[in-house]
C-alpha cells in the first residue's frame, strides 16, 4: 500500500488576509483580572475560578471553553422536516513562555474540539450546510479531535516564525463574519469561503511568518504560510 503524496501549497495574505481582531472592551473588568466581574460584565461565563483562572493567565496559561448546543429543522422543503439535537464543544489551552519564566516572544496552542447529536444540514437538500458549528472536527461524526497544535516564537516586536498543526479558520478574523458557527452567523457562506474548503484543509500542518505591522496584534496580523494540501483534525499530518 502506498502512501499517498502530500502536495504543498502556499498561502498568502490572499487566503489568510489581514485578520482584524475586535477587542472585548468592556467586558474585560481590568487587564490585571480579565476574567473577573460579576455575571453581566465579566468576559466569561464561568468567572475567574476563584482567583485561580487570574492567576494562571499571569503565569502564562490561558483557557477558552466553548460549547454550543443547536436544535434546528427544515420547516418548508428540504430533503426532511426532521429536527435534529447538537452541538460542539471546545477547549484551547494557551502557553506565554514568557510569562511562565523560561524565555520571552513563545506561544504553544493547543486545541481541542468535538461535536455530539445531528445537525440539519443534510436534511436541507442545500450544498452549503446551514450549521456550520455541527461541520467540525468531522462532518457527521461525533468524534474528538485535536484541529491545532503549533508554535509561535517571535523574533522581534514586528515579527515572529509559527510552525506545527494550524487551524486555519482563524485566518480571516474580520468583524461581520468569522469563526465556526459558534459566535456569528451559522451558515458556511456568511464564516468563510466555502471555495477554500476545498482546497485548504482547516486543520494540517504548515510553517510561516506573522508579521504585525504596527506591533499591535488587535490591530493587524498578516500571516504567510506554507500548508500542506492533506490534512485532517483526526491525524497528526506527518504519515503523508
Amino acid at each position: 500500500m502506498t502512501k499517498k503524496r502530500s502536495a504543498i501549497a502556499v498561502a498568502l495574505v490572499v487566503l489568510f488576509g489581514i485578520s482584524l481582531a475586535v477587542k472585548a472592551g468592556a467586558q474585560e473588568a481590568s487587564p490585571a483580572n480579565p476574567y473577573s466581574g460579576n455575571f453581566w460584565t465579566r468576559s466569561t461565563l464561568t468567572g475567574d475560578w476563584g482567583g485561580a483562572r487570574n492567576e494562571l493567565a499571569k503565569n502564562g496559561v490561558t483557557f477558552d471553553l466553548s460549547l454550543t448546543q443547536t436544535y434546528q429543522g427544515v420547516t418548508s422543503g428540504g430533503k426532511s422536516s426532521t429536527w435534529d439535537y447538537g452541538g460542539r464543544g471546545s477547549l484551547t489551552t494557551k502557553f506565554d513562555t514568557g510569562k511562565l519564566g523560561l524565555w520571552p516572544g513563545g506561544f504553544l496552542t493547543l486545541e481541542v474540539e468535538g461535536n455530539f447529536g445531528h445537525g440539519t444540514s443534510p436534511n436541507t437538500g442545500a450544498l452549503i450546510p446551514v450549521n456550520t458549528n455541527q461541520v467540525f472536527p468531522a462532518p457527521g461524526k461525533s468524534e474528538l479531535d485535536i484541529p491545532a497544535l503549533n508554535f509561535v516564537q517571535f523574533l522581534s516586536e514586528y515579527a515572529g516564525v509559527v510552525a506545527g498543526k494550524i487551524d486555519t479558520t482563524g485566518g480571516d478574523m474580520n468583524a461581520f463574519a468569522h469563526g465556526k458557527g459558534d459566535i456569528q452567523f451559522m451558515n458556511t457562506a456568511f464564516e468563510l469561503n466555502p471555495a477554500l474548503l476545498v482546497t485548504v484543509p482547516y486543520s494540517t500542518l504548515g510553517a510561516g511568518v506573522i508579521l504585525l505591522p504596527n506591533k499591535d496584534p488587535n490591530a493587524a496580523i498578516i500571516n504567510l504560510l506554507v500548508l500542506s494540501t492533506v490534512g485532517q483534525a483526526s491525524t497528526s499530518g506527518f504519515d503523508t
